[in-house]
């Protein structure tokens, strides 16, 4: 035989071989994916481990197929997100699987979804989260999350609750702050890792009062309730600050300042203390008060308030208004942030007088909103 023709065949019959041999060595896979309420699931992504092109979706039935999959032991991994329309919802399941030959894998099971319930019994400093039980078999545990702002993931947000009980959906979060938004999410995991992600929720921990009878309407034998008056009349008893049922801007009193010093500024106050807790670090806050006179002194700092805690804590805020002897009355309103970083006990607010000259003051309505 020409050795060329004879080259040629061998060649051929070479490959034919070959491709036998690398067919025989791929086999096809194939299944249906199911709910655990044995719903067939649609758009579940289904991949090999290792294999980014072995990747496909379920149709309508649940059904896959797998072609050109290379015999022998692999990982299968079922994902799925945007469950109900929401993009932070997913599930996954891996499953270990043997395939020496074309397999049909007709009964797998994609857990469902875990989803946190809008949170309950809301105050100012506790919340309590809801969240339905998982359905995967070879549940580890779950894990909740919770961060400021909605980037809620396990890498950003801080865990607070970890449970290996697939049964306990209920977790009661404290040592919250007053008045401050919260973000929660939980996850699921088995022993492969992360099975499901929730959706996110959030909720505003309730508002406190941080100032209490500001509008002095609660009286203890003729005097405001929480308020610590201080008048400064040692030299001079005719300074003085008592309840008025005459003037008020709102209710039935105000409360009602006289500086009877003819030399200058004499110093007068009043004291309210701050219940431990209520102030948060690095918190912006607003304070309003009414108030009017009988004299006319124009922007000065006549007027301040102090906030201390005769540690780590010594504030003052100037206010700089007008005080105008035209009968009205005016409202003040100032914004102060607190420092990021102080011990929360034991804090007086103080409002405080330095007025010259001689006159009535009145002041009503005064409170403190957190603002941010």
């Amino acid at each position: 035989m020409n050795l060329k023709y004879f080259i040629i065949i061998t060649l051929i019959l070479f490959s034919c071989s070959r491709n036998e041999n690398l067919i025989s060595n791929v086999v096809k896979l194939s299944g249906y994916v199911k709910s655990a309420k044995n719903i067939p699931e649609e758009n579940v992504k289904v991949s090999i481990s290792d294999f980014q092109n072995l990747t496909v979706l379920t149709d309508s039935e649940g059904y896959f197929e797998i072609n050109n999959l290379s015999k022998g032991e692999h990982e299968l991994i079922l994902f799925k997100n945007k469950i109900n329309s929401n993009s932070d919802l997913f599930v996954r399941k891996t499953f270990n699987i043997s395939s020496n030959s074309d397999t049909v894998l007709d009964n797998l099971i994609l857990p469902n979804p875990v989803f946190l319930q809008n949170a309950i019994n809301i105050t100012s400093s506790s919340a309590t989260i809801n969240w339905n039980s998982s359905s995967s078999v070879g549940f580890r545990e779950y894990k909740l999350y919770r961060h400021s702002n909605s980037g809620l993931d396990e890498t950003t947000g801080k865990l607070i609750h970890v449970t290996t009980d697939i049964n306990e959906i209920s977790f009661t979060d404290t040592n919250l702050n007053n008045s401050e938004t919260y973000y929660y999410r939980i996850y699921v995991l088995d022993e492969y890792g992360q099975i499901g992600g929730s959706n996110v929720i959030n909720f505003k921990t309730d508002e406190v009062k941080v100032i209490k009878n500001g509008g002095f309407e609660d009286l203890i034998n003729g005097k405001p309730d929480y308020w610590n008056l201080v008048p400064n009349n040692t030299n001079n008893p005719k300074n003085t600050i008592e309840i008025d049922n005459l003037e008020f801007e709102d209710g039935v009193y105000s409360l009602k300042f006289r500086n009877a010093d003819i030399n200058g500024c004499y110093e007068q106050w009043i004291k309210q203390d701050i219940k431990s807790d209520i102030l948060i670090e690095g918190a912006t806050y607003r304070l309003v008060f009414d108030y009017k006179s009988d004299f006319t002194l124009s922007n000065n700092n006549s007027v301040s308030i102090v906030i201390r805690n005769f540690s780590d804590l010594d504030k003052r805020w100037y206010l700089g208004f007008d005080f105008i002897d035209d009968g009205q009355w005016r409202k003040s309103i100032t914004e102060f942030t607190l420092p990021n970083q102080f011990t929360n006990n034991n804090i007086d607010f103080i409002i405080h007088f330095c007025i010259n000259p001689t006159g009535y003051w009145w002041l009503d309505n005064v409170s403190i909103d957190r603002i941010k």
